[in-house]
């Protein structure tokens, strides 16, 4: 009953969080977009803060994790093209962007794992994985530890800041599996 009403309010709270990011990313979208417009008048004279173009890929990121992701319709929305943007996101997080979607969506699954009761199958196809297989792979990827394992030992998760005004869940990684 708690573990119910703790994921319930949990989702209340992250559905205002990202209609308050989506918001905050339309608006940044259209300044991004005007932005990208004046980039190329002055090119040489300033020099575009790609900071907004990140925030704006993990907010797009997060309000679609639900969801098979096309790169190419996120980067229409956030209005680089894909290499640009692939590019800025690598720069500036230090990671390519198909392994943050991928740790995003272990680290919201993770979540389920421990609060929900749905079964594996049902939390990997909630986060587009077709094949529990893969599914098992990503995560032991990620978390060092299978979604059996994970479930089982029941590890803290915590929030973790992912951009301005947009939290997330972070799962620790394990060296060993236990």
């Amino acid at each position: 009953m708690l573990a119910q009403m703790y994921k319930d309010a949990s989702i209340i709270i992250t559905n205002i969080n990202i209609i308050k990011n989506v918001e905050t990313a339309l608006l940044r979208r259209s300044n991004i977009v005007a932005l990208r417009g004046e980039k190329v008048r002055q090119r040489s004279q300033n020099a575009l803060d790609y900071t907004t173009v990140v925030w704006a890929t993990i907010i797009f990121i997060e309000s679609h994790i639900h969801t098979q992701i096309q790169y190419s319709a996120m980067a229409e929305e956030i209005g680089f093209s894909l290499s640009h943007l692939r590019a800025v996101f690598m720069k500036l997080t230090g990671k390519s962007l198909a392994l943050y979607i991928l740790e995003r969506k272990i680290s919201r699954a993770a979540f389920d794992i421990i609060h929900s009761g749905d079964t594996l199958a049902e939390i990997a196809g909630r986060y587009g994985f077709t094949n529990p297989d893969t599914f098992t792979r990503a995560f032991r990827r990620v978390t060092g530890l299978t979604p059996s394992e994970f479930r089982k030992i029941k590890p803290p998760i915590e929030r973790t800041i992912l951009c301005a005004g947009v939290f997330g869940f972070a799962v620790p990684k394990y060296s060993q599996r236990i």
